[in-house]
């Protein structure tokens, strides 16, 4: 990040005597004391003198309005160096907003019309070098001084929710610089949060590729391999024949060259083992994942959950089911993954393994038709495959889970955990099945990695729609929860 301008450093590039004789060694002027002229710089001299910020603001807008009235004479070179002098010492005034309107910064001219501050400052002295090339010097140390103001404002604007306005100012910055890699960053990063997928994927790869010509940058090309990797891998999915062979190789390479300095991420294994999938490189595939299932205990519960749903997707059921059986010994009740391991077993037949795991689902999330349904996969394999003495026991097990299935009048699902710094938060939806409005009250055990119950908190959703679905959120206030489990759901009997 480039740091914060000041308007002391600002001072001390627009000291009267130091840039006087500064600029008569590098390029000569002619200045002949035009009232114009004389007006400005006495401002600006001003300006220089003083941290307070009302004083500024008055002297800048006196320079801005002596350089753009209409009647004034016109020296037109000069004037138009001081006037990029005046816009930069405006956008160093502190909270000073950098696109706004001609009137705030004091032109005597179209009040009401928009500016934007630097591209304002940039025109100008695009305007000098011009006419004297000789000032490119002058012109650069000037461009630099707003490149870094610019660029703090847009990283503010960025971090306080304004993307439209964050990535308007990162793109002024490009008119300074048009290899700025943190401007190519923010830029990308707005585009993601704004869902513009194809915007983002465009400026982190100038991120990256500049990143690369300077080492300052290279925390930025590192962020920037892993974004350009997903979004790849997403372009991927939906393209087909060459043109996925193709995006889903560049992904792949994107992964590879993110994980020679992050080895250990398993996000990015499973990034690169899907992106390897849809490149059909299955060998390469098979690698990663036994690499993975080789010292599992390496990761996490969520990295292995992330990399059994990978597997899971590119049909490598059995890694799959190592990998998520690993998730499971961890965390025997994470809601999520009893219910990957469930669909792993599933796929693999191991049906006696899947019968208490899906049990288990049932028991954390019961308000779920799927989680029944996939219970009674486990009690139709065991009809098919179990013990002929039990057959007749499955298949009334398997009748009923259906039927709970079928008659269940709500539906719960979980989207994640969202996390705030320290604060995390369960996010979910509940689903009304029946033909009339409902309310709901959840009550919501949290618990640790051995099932004690270390919290409790109870939501209540009210006005659901007939056939609609409403969303909620709970707290799980205590570090040491890391699962979750619910009562079933009541629903009040029809009048």
């Amino acid at each position: 990040m480039i740091r914060q301008g000041t308007a002391a450093a600002l001072a001390l590039a627009l000291s009267t005597a130091a840039l006087g004789a500064q600029n008569r060694a590098a390029c000569d002027f002619n200045t002949d004391g035009s009232a114009t002229i004389n007006t400005a710089s006495t401002a600006i001299g001003k300006f220089n003198s003083t941290s307070d910020r009302a004083e500024q603001m008055t002297h800048v807008r006196a320079a801005m309005k002596a350089l753009t009235d209409p009647s004034a004479r016109s020296d037109t070179t000069l004037r138009q160096y001081m006037l990029g002098q005046a816009l930069v010492a405006y956008a160093m005034v502190e909270d000073a907003p950098l696109i706004t309107t001609r009137g705030d910064i004091g032109y005597a001219t179209e009040p009401d019309q928009e500016i934007n501050v630097i591209l304002a400052a940039d025109s100008a002295f695009d305007a000098v070098v011009a006419a004297k090339p000789c000032a490119e010097q002058q012109a650069r140390q000037m461009r630099q001084i707003a490149l870094a103001r610019v660029m703090n404002v847009a990283v503010e604007e960025f971090n306080a929710g304004n993307q439209e306005q964050a990535s308007a100012l990162a793109e002024s910055a490009l008119t300074i610089d048009e290899e700025l890699a943190p401007a190519y960053h923010l830029i990308g990063n707005a585009a993601v949060t704004a869902r513009d997928f194809d915007k983002a994927f465009e400026n982190f790869e100038k991120a990256a590729e500049y990143a690369q010509k300077d080492s300052a940058y290279a925390e930025i090309r590192s962020s920037v391999l892993l974004n350009l990797a997903v979004l790849a891998q997403n372009r991927a999915e939906v393209l087909e024949g060459a043109e996925q062979t193709a995006m889903a190789e560049k992904a792949a390479g994107y992964f590879r060259e993110h994980l020679e300095k992050e080895p250990n991420d398993a996000t990015a294994k499973t990034g690169l083992a899907r992106s390897l999938q849809l490149a059909g490189d299955t060998a390469a595939v098979a690698g990663i994942y036994a690499e993975m299932r080789s010292d599992p205990d390496q990761y996490n519960v969520a990295q292995l959950l992330d990399a059994g749903v990978s597997a899971i997707n590119d049909s490598r059921f059995e890694d799959a089911a190592a990998l998520l059986e690993a998730a499971y010994r961890k965390n025997p009740y994470s809601r999520d993954a009893a219910f990957a391991l469930s669909i792993a077993y599933s796929r693999t037949g191991q049906f006696v393994e899947m019968l208490p795991v899906a049990h288990r689902l049932v028991d954390l999330d019961p308000s779920n038709p799927d989680n029944h349904m996939l219970l009674s996969q486990a009690f139709q394999g065991m009809v098919e495959t179990g013990d002929r003495n039990q057959q007749r026991a499955y298949g009334d097990s398997l009748i009923r889970a259906q039927q709970t299935a079928a008659r269940m009048p709500v539906k719960v699902t979980f989207r994640g955990v969202a996390i705030n710094g320290s604060e995390r938060t369960l996010e979910g939806d509940i689903e009304n099945l029946t033909e009339t409005p409902q309310s709901y009250t959840i009550n919501f055990e949290m618990l640790d990695t051995e099932g004690n119950v270390v919290g409790t908190e109870q939501v209540t959703i009210a006005d659901v729609a007939a056939m609609g679905s409403s969303s909620f959120a709970v707290p799980m206030r205590n570090p040491a929860a890391e699962g979750y489990r619910y009562a079933p759901i009541e629903t009040p009997a029809a009048p």
